[in-house]
């Protein structure tokens, strides 16, 4: 089973994220099987998201061992110590799920809802006319962001992976077959709420690839199974999350995701 997501795809979204060009092909990122949250589980904030003094330690050359060392076997970065003072091994240990972050970090953990589409068979090279074939059920889903994360990898030209694939960040709401809400993909209303308060609203009119262009183009890459599940961008209103929010996102009046944050 494969994660594949689709960032930059609703012109409002990329407007509020201050990117003025539009792409001109899907941008495409993948999530692995251990991002994958479902069946009403908790969201727990990353551990990576209570570092103290985070932005200077991913500026450091510590950061690629940390990024790439196994959390299970990392030694202690080696010149940490030397080169920030203000940062020992200690800092660098998750906080108790009760206790705060760190004042110097900003936590910003942020929600993306989004319209995630489940292939339902085999395919590769798929021709955009016969993509329809591929799906017939839809849920609504969160793409969990590191945004602080992200803006400096990006700044540095690296990949988004470490802000976007982190456990649990793809959450995942009960599919239901896309005739239950219109046989019309690229006509989905939905929305997000926290705590009883909708932030995000979108329609799925309003994508820039619609989901049969993206099935298509993926397809020319890796093959599609079935399983796979392809979260298919996020409309304007992202922003951060924080301990005891409750989220429940609806595709219409339908309730399909609905958890907590810990």
């Amino acid at each position: 089973m494969k994660i594949i997501a689709v960032g930059m795809n609703y012109t409002d979204h990329n407007r509020e994220m201050n990117n003025p060009l539009l792409p001109k092909e899907p941008v495409i990122f993948m999530k692995g099987d251990s991002a994958l949250l479902k069946d009403g589980k908790p969201f727990f904030i990353p551990d990576f998201a209570s570092c103290t003094d985070f932005a200077d330690f991913t500026d450091s050359p510590d950061f690629a061992n940390f990024a790439n060392v196994e959390t299970e076997h990392a030694p202690s970065p080696p010149s940490l110590s030397s080169s920030h003072p203000s940062l020992s091994p200690s800092h660098l240990s998750p906080p108790s799920l009760s206790s705060s972050p760190p004042s110097k970090f900003k936590s910003e953990i942020h929600h993306e809802v989004e319209i995630v589409v489940k292939i339902n068979r085999l395919g590769k090279n798929i021709a955009e006319q016969f993509a329809y074939r591929y799906y017939d059920e839809i849920t609504a889903g969160i793409d969990f962001t590191a945004r602080d994360l992200q803006r400096r990898l990006r700044s540095q030209g690296h990949p988004w992976e470490l802000s976007k694939a982190f456990d649990g960040s793809a959450v995942i709401g009960d599919f239901i077959p896309l005739t239950e809400v219109g046989s019309e993909i690229q006509n989905i209303d939905f929305h997000l709420d926290i705590d009883g308060v909708t932030v995000q609203h979108g329609n799925t009119r309003d994508m820039l690839f619609s989901v049969d262009k993206i099935i298509a183009y993926v397809s020319r890459f890796f093959s599609l199974k079935m399983g796979d599940l392809i979260y298919t961008g996020t409309p304007s209103g992202v922003g951060p999350v924080a301990i005891g929010n409750h989220l429940q996102a609806y595709i219409g009046n339908r309730r399909l995701l609905d958890f907590h944050v810990r």
